[in-house]
């Protein structure tokens, strides 16, 4: 069938050949509206773009193609500067990532595997991640401004051995090995 389109001097509306359903509207100076099904579920706004179900969720889709990533960038304050530059990246390799371009390139902040780890970077430099038994940090890791309440376990592993020490105002208590050090202070 032939589609009608109805032009005027506000808005150009796209209907079907039946004349009973919008397809699209495009508003000079305003908005372009997407309808499926005769329901608006895409359009333009003054700050961007919305999707919009009235039926149900709004779910926007980004597909990769086979072996590929699908990605969404965001770009802050015109994307002038690389510290601007943000992506949200579904990998082809099972992992969710959150990246920045700080650095000219980009780097991880967050991954995420389905059903398994959970990962933080510092500067692309993972340090800490979930694991099927709890949680391994690299580095340092410092607890403040918190509430304990005991029993707590920690298990402190080094290639070479380690030290914990754990401080409780002036009380320092210690479970010792050799090489390897780990502080945990405990600010109360």
């Amino acid at each position: 069938g032939t589609e009608n389109i109805i032009r005027g001097d506000s808005p150009t509306v796209f209907r079907n050949a039946a004349n009973n359903e919008t397809l699209a509207k495009l508003t000079p100076n305003g908005a372009v509206e997407l309808y499926y099904d005769n329901e608006k579920v895409f359009y333009t706004r003054g700050d961007g773009v919305q999707v919009q179900n009235v039926n149900g969720d709004g779910v926007l889709y980004v597909v990769g193609s086979e072996g590929n990533e699908a990605i969404v960038k965001l770009h802050a304050d015109d994307g002038d500067d690389n510290a601007d530059k943000f992506q949200i990246v579904s990998h082809a390799d099972n992992y969710f990532a959150i990246q920045n371009f700080a650095s000219g390139s980009f780097e991880n902040n967050l991954k995420a595997f389905g059903n398994g780890a959970v990962e933080l970077y510092y500067d692309n430099s993972k340090k800490f991640e979930t694991t099927s038994t709890g949680a391994f940090v690299t580095g340092r890791l410092d607890i403040g401004n918190s509430s304990w309440s005991y029993p707590k376990a920690l298990n402190v592993q080094g290639s070479s051995g380690a030290i914990l020490a754990l401080r409780n105002n002036d009380t320092t208590s210690y479970a010792a090995d050799t090489n390897t050090s780990i502080e945990l202070s405990l600010n109360t």
